[in-house]
């Protein structure tokens, strides 16, 4: 009995190992991978450098200098020429003794100018000089003519720089009047007049208009 069940497990053992041996598919293995291949360095190339350098003979180069940007010429502002003129007075204008006057006129000039108007008479006398009020264009002086002098006589207009030096200047020539409507001595000479040349050999006539004259007589 013993026997027969050795066997059959004998027998047993046979079939499972006919049945693994008769498997159709076959068992796959791994395919190898080829091993890459590192590049191949060049071989050195001779250098004409000598193995060692001696720092103390070399001579070092400093860099150059920068060069200073070039600045654009700078525009060099044109002064503007001096002006000045009479506006409010013609040739040949009439001004009463002892009355208060206004004299205006055009200008162009620098800020450091001052404006001075001027009455002088036909002999070089100064009667009197006042300093205008002015702006950039135009200029206004206001002032008394004197009532001691009377005959031909101009306005002078003139621009002054800081040291008092005229730069530029107009003339007009104005006559001076007696005001013969107050009571006062007055004496006005019409000939002759300023400027005019006496002749020797000729006579020279002098005329004008006296009033209230002292001791009834004029000397001349």
């Amino acid at each position: 009995m013993r026997a027969k069940k050795s066997l059959t497990f004998v027998l047993f053992l046979l079939v499972l190992i006919i049945t693994a041996c008769s498997s159709p598919e076959p068992v796959l293995l791994p395919t190898a991978i080829p091993v890459a291949e590192l590049p191949t360095l060049p071989p050195p190339t001779a250098t004409s450098l000598p193995a060692t350098t001696d720092l103390t003979t070399l001579t070092v180069t400093p860099p150059p200098s920068p060069v200073p940007a070039t600045q654009p010429p700078q525009a060099t502002p044109t002064p503007a020429e001096s002006f000045i003129g009479i506006a409010s007075v013609q040739d040949g204008d009439e001004f009463m003794l002892g009355r208060e006057v206004s004299v205006r006129g055009l200008l162009q000039r620098p800020s450091t100018t001052s404006v001075w108007l001027a009455l002088i008479s036909w002999n070089g006398r100064l009667l009197i000089e006042t300093e205008a009020t002015a702006d950039d264009k135009s200029w206004e002086a206001v002032f008394a003519i004197p009532p001691h002098v009377s005959g031909a006589a101009y306005l002078q207009a003139s621009l002054r720089d800081e040291a008092g030096e005229v730069v530029a200047d107009d003339r007009t020539d104005v006559m001076l009047i007696t005001d013969t409507t107050v009571d006062g001595r007055y004496l006005k000479l019409a000939r002759p007049l300023a400027g005019e040349t006496a002749v020797s050999g000729y006579n020279l006539i002098f005329d004008g208009i006296v009033y209230r004259p002292a001791n009834s007589a004029i000397t001349i």
